[in-house]
């Protein structure tokens, strides 16, 4: 039987208190399959639109694996690439896992054109509670675009709170973006692991969130964003 030495003098209550938060794994996608597993994945695409793969193509994050989404010929060509499984994020207001569990969601993104190319009207990445939903979908948690400048947003049945990043990141280059959602501190929004926004209002309490990427040219022109590794997981508050 193994047996806990505790110190003379010490607090037990503290001791626990260190004990590492616990990662227990949701989702993970870092694309070396080399093509858009149906299982995992869903894409919707206007006409126009497109979306792929690539193990030796564009460098996302140090990675050559990267999963592509963009518009090809017209500014009203969209995309969208979600996840078939959903998560509960928030677990709603009264739900018992909530006081003791934060879900956390992280992707790798770089833009491969110049932000000014990006449709600031529906471009969105975050949570969606549907699928394929954008920046005027209810029910949301994520990024968004106004003038061209990356923000943080939640929607809650039609009712926002918007909120500026402290360092916008440059958006044409790989970046790492977070959200991290309890009841304790409510949504947060990092940019390379670096808390860039909080959110405590309007924080949807719907049970089925998909990860989803949602994007629109605001040119003629090809454009596209591309995406490294996508992940989630559940940290153990206690």
């Amino acid at each position: 039987m193994s047996q806990i030495i505790v110190p003379a003098g010490a607090d037990l209550l503290s001791i626990g208190k260190q004990a590492p938060r616990v990662a227990l794994p949701l989702f993970y996608e870092d694309w070396h399959d080399g093509f858009l597993d149906a299982v995992k994945w869903g894409v919707t695409l206007a006409v126009g639109g497109t979306s792929s793969t690539s193990k030796d193509g564009h460098q996302v994050a140090g990675l050559v694996s990267s999963a592509r989404l963009g518009q090809v010929s017209a500014a009203t060509d969209t995309a969208s690439l979600y996840t078939r499984q959903f998560f509960d994020p928030y677990y709603g207001q009264t739900a018992l896992r909530s006081i003791t569990e934060r879900t956390c969601f992280e992707w790798e993104m770089d833009f491969g054109s110049s932000v000014t190319l990006v449709d600031n009207s529906t471009t969105f990445f975050g949570l969606s509670a549907t699928q394929g939903g954008n920046r005027t979908t209810n029910n949301v948690i994520g990024f968004y675009f106004a003038s061209d400048v990356l923000r943080a947003m939640v929607d809650s049945a039609a009712t926002e709170t918007t909120s500026a990043l402290t360092t916008a990141p440059n958006v044409g280059t790989p970046h790492k973006y977070g959200i991290k959602i309890d009841r304790v501190d409510g949504v947060r929004y990092y940019v390379d692991d670096v808390l860039q926004a909080t959110t405590t209002t309007n924080i949807p309490n719907i049970n089925a969130h998909h990860i989803n990427f949602f994007y629109q040219g605001d040119t003629a022109a090809e454009t596209y964003v591309y995406f490294g590794v996508i992940r989630a997981w559940r940290e153990d508050l206690i």
